[in-house]
């Protein structure tokens, strides 16, 4: 009885695009918040972002990155600026918890990134319980607690993948720009965080995606930008 009485309201959930996206954003808050505020630095990485953004933020030189003494030139600058911001408004001696709200947000925008990548494929339960599962995920909810570019790039890379998948399978025609817009967006920001990591993960997928269909042809106009990502590369796949 309780078990058809979960099969209906997963049925609800999913019929309707607004409310499986408020279960999840209601999911992966209950699971994200608890200790947000109140944890120590678990990683040894999160104390150095958050010391290098408001160093960024004291001296006001936002193109160098320095850990007090030690120069960070090799990093990517994304995830020092994102912090950095943040310190701009809540202030340079603002608690370390203040640094995690981007990866916050990161982490809700990863678990409804993997229901829009799912739903791509036309299956709205399972793009519900993608979604859900994603918010409930361990190590989702650890990055999403800590200070360090890792839910960023999770969110960038999943909202990418979601849009690649929309240009592959021809979906979407009426949107097509926006939707390339959506996949450049998700991969500069990757890449501002984090570096080359998107990139590979984003040629992987082509490449995989490419050799099962026998063409490269689709993947050369997504090379070119959102003005060739259109109807014409959607039809092709269709």
């Amino acid at each position: 009885m309780l078990a058809a009485e979960f099969e209906k309201l997963g049925d609800y959930l999913a019929g309707s695009p607004l409310a499986s996206a408020a279960a999840i954003l209601i999911v992966a808050l209950g699971c994200m918040l608890p200790g947000f505020s109140t944890i120590a630095p678990l990683d040894g990485d999160e104390p150095g972002y958050a010391v290098a953004a408001r160093e960024m933020v004291a001296t006001g030189d936002y193109a160098t990155v320095r850990l007090q003494t030690e120069n960070a030139e090799w990093r990517p600058r994304g995830a020092y600026w994102i912090q950095a911001l943040v310190f701009h408004v809540a202030g340079a001696n603002a608690p370390i918890w203040a640094a995690r709200l981007p990866s916050l947000i990161a982490g809700v925008a990863a678990s409804l990134g993997a229901w829009w990548l799912a739903m791509a494929f036309g299956a709205p339960r399972t793009a519900l319980l993608t979604g859900l599962f994603t918010a409930a995920s361990g190590i989702v909810g650890l990055e999403a607690r800590l200070a360090t570019p890792d839910a960023i790039l999770l969110a960038a890379t999943t909202i990418c993948g979601g849009a690649l998948a929309r240009v592959w399978l021809g979906r979407d025609r009426r949107a097509d720009d926006l939707v390339a817009g959506i996949f450049w967006t998700g991969l500069g920001v990757a890449i501002l965080v984090t570096g080359l990591v998107a990139p590979a993960i984003v040629v992987a997928a082509i490449a995989v995606l490419s050799i099962e269909r026998g063409t490269l042809r689709c993947a050369a106009d997504l090379g070119q930008g959102p003005s060739c990502v259109g109807a014409n590369c959607s039809a092709r796949i269709a």
